[in-house]
């Protein structure tokens, strides 16, 4: 009928009104004044069909003044949505979930679910398809390498041929800052490597819910954040990473303050895994979730399991045996009687002496000498667990006999790795090994370049020292089947509260969430102080201290310790604490890790 045809035409109105742009954020229907002369013009216009209609027309009109009655109530007129009532817009329903969580004192932020979304696409991304890629300085193989990212990890930038310019952050103004150069693709002699593959995304903003929800992903690598973050027209706002405790939405997200301010945050700490959008009960305060349609790795701990280093290890078995097999040939034998034993190394300060040995081993062999030691020596660097570096291993009566017959290294200089007059000796052409050559070896590209597979020989030390604390990598376990912090303090000092204070100060500062803390070269009652300072909810274990008598042992754990550690703290003129920083980079070259890593108390900085 025509009373029946106005009536649904009324209701259909009343349902799908949209809201005036001064609400639309809050997506309020139609106002009350609007709705109260639509009652009034459609009761006089259908009454006149007879009391039965004008009284069925009123009542079904009452029904849609109380529905929107119902949702103005529910939603606080202008705050945030609250309740499950199912609400018209449009053409699509949807319902509302809330829960309110605190913020920070006196704030009270409410989480809700996925609605509305702003998205972007054709967003050019980079993954790395390579075990390891260098980021370098410039676009060329000879250029320094400032970091490197592993197999998995995604990148963005612009190209340019077949380098990748790395985007790093917004700066003022909205400038994006290069961080460095990644190769896409090189050509060696053994043929094309491919280092990055290209592929496209979509950006999403979203005002309610999580990525999760959404069928989409987080955001979690700083570089994509910069880059979703200006794809989506938030090119004037500076990225910050926040480590801090308060409730944000995962990962990379966008932030609007009640002064109109917005910010572009970058949540780190792992309890705000999973949090979607927030809003505060106010309704003048939000934070929304940047989001991908392409799965992101999980963030990066540098955590490595047993399997791991002991795949590592063989890793570099491996390879330097290639860079032995790459060396020269002598016309005639050459050899070095190495007479130093590791608690003469220890002696000498191990760190120290350590950074001396590896390149001189590497000079040694690619010469073609070999390494020769006694059957004592043999045994004592074995006891320590510690890898052989030796060629020849002899008993010791024909020790004796090629110790009397060979001459002393008098062009090379060895007196520093140990008191004794004269720690070692050289069979061969005199002169073969000296130091004005040794020194030129260290400076060369067969030493620093980047081992057989890219055409040199060695990769600097690095190689070579986790060679030789293999063993005892593989053989000890960690302190925690986690990730943790190695925290050493600086030896000969008083570690009193205000020294604790100044190495636990950066672990709160740059990493919160990492609350298992393993502490080297601290008694006991010291280790009582540093638990006080950093709280119960860190877990704090330690080694003996370093007054212990077992000396070269427990030294050798604290290197282990602290290069297991997946962040390290630590001043940089301590030997050990720079001897386990070295081996902790080369130990993680294909493991990805939190950046940064390190921290440097003597320099007061990062150092990683």
């Amino acid at each position: 009928s025509r009373s029946a045809r106005v009536l649904l035409s009324a209701m259909g109105a009343a349902a799908t009104r949209q809201p005036s742009a001064a609400n639309s954020q809050h997506y309020l229907p139609m106002s009350a004044a609007t709705s109260s002369a639509a009652v009034t013009t459609f009761r006089l216009d259908l009454c006149r069909g007879g009391l039965p209609l004008c009284v069925f027309t009123f009542l079904g009109l009452l029904v849609v003044v109380l529905l929107v009655s119902n949702f103005r109530h529910a939603t606080g007129g202008n705050s945030a949505m609250a309740g499950t009532t199912p609400i018209a817009v449009g053409t699509s329903q949807f319902a509302v979930i809330e829960e309110t969580v605190s913020m920070r004192a006196g704030t009270q932020l409410t989480r809700q679910w996925p609605q509305r979304k702003r998205l972007v696409s054709g967003n050019v991304e980079w993954v790395v398809t390579h075990s390891r890629a260098n980021i370098r300085s410039a676009p060329r193989t000879s250029a320094v390498v400032v970091g490197h990212r592993t197999k998995g990890q995604i990148v963005t930038g612009r190209q340019h041929g077949s380098w990748l310019e790395l985007d790093s952050k917004l700066g003022p103004g909205g400038v994006n800052h290069s961080e460095g150069w990644m190769a896409i693709h090189l050509v060696f002699k053994r043929g094309l490597v491919q280092f990055l593959r290209r592929r496209t995304t979509t950006y999403v903003q979203i005002r309610r819910g999580n990525c999760k929800e959404s069928g989409i992903f987080p955001i979690i690598t700083y570089m994509v954040c910069s880059k979703a973050a200006a794809a989506l027209g938030y090119r004037d706002e500076e990225l910050r990473v926040q480590k801090d405790t308060l409730l944000r939405p995962e990962g990379c997200h966008v932030e609007v303050h009640g002064n109109g301010s917005i910010v572009v945050g970058m949540a780190t700490n792992p309890n705000n895994q999973g949090r979607g959008a927030l809003t505060s009960s106010s309704g003048d305060e939000s934070m929304e979730p940047l989001c991908s349609k392409r799965s992101y790795p999980d963030p990066a701990t540098g955590f490595m399991t047993s399997a791991a280093v002991r795949k590592r290890v063989q890793q570099v078995d491996f390879a330097l045996a290639k860079s032995k097999a790459a060396c020269k040939t002598p016309d005639t034998p050459c050899a070095i009687l190495w007479g130093v034993s590791a608690q003469d190394l220890y002696r000498q300060g191990l760190g120290k002496s350590l950074a001396k040995f590896q390149p001189l081993r590497a000079y040694v062999e690619y010469n073609g000498c070999d390494w020769v030691v006694s059957k004592d020596i043999a045994q004592e660097w074995k006891h320590w667990k510690l890898a052989p570096f030796w060629t020849q291993e002899l008993s010791l009566q024909h020790w004796q006999v090629r110790w009397n017959m060979a001459h002393d290294c008098t062009s090379l200089s060895l007196t520093k790795f140990s008191t004794a007059t004269i720690p070692a000796k050289c069979e061969g052409f005199p002169g073969l090994l000296n130091d004005r050559a040794f020194a030129s070896f260290t400076k060369s590209r067969v030493f620093n370049g980047p081992g057989t597979d890219a055409g040199g020989v060695f990769d600097s030390a690095y190689d070579l020292f986790l060679q030789t604390f293999g063993p005892r990598l593989v053989q000890r376990n960690p302190p925690y089947g986690t990730a943790y912090v190695g925290l050493r303090l600086p030896p000969n000092k008083t570690h009193d509260v205000a020294c604790i204070r100044r190495f636990t100060t950066p672990l709160l500062k740059h990493w919160p969430h990492m609350q298992k803390v393993f502490v080297v070269n601290v008694s006991s009652e010291v280790l009582v102080d540093i638990r006080f300072v950093l709280g119960s909810q860190f877990s704090v274990l330690s080694s003996a201290s370093s007054s212990d008598a077992r000396g070269v042992d427990l030294t050798l754990d604290e290197v282990v310790g602290l290069a297991s550690a997946a962040i390290l703290i630590g001043d940089s003129d301590d030997q050990v604490f720079s001897l386990a920083r070295t081996i902790n980079v080369h130990l993680r070259v294909d493991v990805g890790r939190l950046h940064p890593w390190c921290f440097d108390v003597n320099k007061n900085k990062t150092c990683g």
